[in-house]
């Protein structure tokens, strides 16, 4: 489903055996290393995610960590409603999903997995993209945590490239994200 339109295979950007990949890492595989990092930033009811991007030298892969970030107040909402959006309190045991106290995704929370990322295992990033959207003191705060803030204008121009390029890169079995 994309922009509540139903999708079907005949429609869809990337198959599912394009994005399928086996392939898994440690976090001691990527210990020490270099990054891109990202990060989507959201509000109240959507999912803040936060990217480190490796290569590693001599390898083609690139490896992928992710954290995301929810409001309890928007799990609680949708445990009311009875929903099944998504299996947000599984995804949290999993250590994949922060869910932050109240009505807010709490921007510190995305800081600290950033610098527990540099400072327990040594991934080092080179810098860190961001919509301004709705990045306000997030970035003052990453600035003052070490970390070389860039803005990234996010529209179908900046991202039409990039995009092709990671559906080949997954098709391509590239990209690692665990």
């Amino acid at each position: 489903k994309d922009f509540n339109i139903r999708e079907n295979e005949s429609n869809v950007w990337l198959s599912f055996e394009d994005i399928k990949n086996p392939a898994t890492f440690t976090m001691q595989d990527v210990y020490n290393t270099y990054a891109i990092g990202g990060c989507d930033l959201s509000a109240t009811t959507d999912l803040t995610a936060a990217t480190l991007l490796i290569r590693k030298p001599g390898e083609n892969t690139v490896y992928v960590l992710q954290q995301y970030f929810l409001p309890s107040k928007r799990i609680e909402l949708l445990e009311e409603r009875n929903t099944n959006e998504a299996p947000y309190r599984k995804w949290a045991e999993r250590g994949l999903l922060t869910i932050c106290e109240g009505n807010r995704v709490n921007y510190s929370d995305v800081t600290s997995w950033f610098c527990q990322m540099r400072d327990e295992y040594k991934i080092d990033a080179y810098k860190v993209g961001y919509d301004r959207a709705l990045a306000g003191y997030w970035v003052d705060e990453m600035k003052a945590n070490g970390f070389t803030m860039e803005a990234v204008a996010q529209g179908a121009f900046t991202w039409s490239q990039p995009m092709r390029e990671m559906g080949a890169a997954l098709a391509d079995k590239q990209v690692n994200y665990n």
